[in-house]
């Protein structure tokens, strides 16, 4: 399916954001959106693409245009995992600890580590597919009151031929 327009097309964030969101969702996450985070419940899972240069690649412009169009740019991805340490009454339990390691694996699974072609994340791009997502880092702090893991993965990501709008 087209893009709209060329805007909307190079939303990276914004679409990736939106897959996020509707993954989540689906899979019965509470969802916020805010930039400011003293305000975010105790649990939340944040993530963060930042779009690099682009890797050479290209494509004819829509419309058989002899003007070449750029369609592959090199990304970063961080996802941040944050979850209470402690109940109500001031312990920790297993289920708590079991809930970060659960959303911690969650987001490696759904990103599929090994590969990013075919995973659940492309489920839930419109205009995009990752050519490649490969795990940059794990960094893992426990803070008093929190546990917080941030999966870092750097990747390709692509737009696909029939995502363009024909002008």
């Amino acid at each position: 399916m087209p893009a709209a327009n060329l805007i909307e097309l190079y939303n990276f964030e914004g679409n990736v954001e939106a897959a996020f969101k509707s993954w989540l969702a689906d899979n019965q996450v509470e969802l916020y959106q805010t930039i400011e985070f003293d305000i975010l419940p105790d649990d939340y899972i944040g993530a963060k693409l930042e779009l690099g240069a682009v890797t050479g690649h290209y494509n004819p412009a829509p419309g058989g245009a002899a003007t070449p169009e750029y369609d592959q740019y090199a990304c970063s991805l961080e996802i941040t995992i944050r979850t209470a340490r402690f109940d109500e009454s001031g312990n920790v339990t297993p289920p708590l600890r079991s809930r970060h390691q659960a959303l911690t694996s969650a987001m490696r699974t759904w990103l599929s580590i090994s590969q990013a072609k075919g995973s659940a994340l492309e489920g839930y791009l419109n205009y995009y597919e990752f050519e490649f997502l490969r795990p940059a880092g794990t960094a893992h702090s426990q803070e008093s009151e929190f546990d917080e893991t941030t999966l870092s993965f750097d990747g390709q990501i692509s737009v696909l031929p029939s995502a363009f709008p024909v002008l």
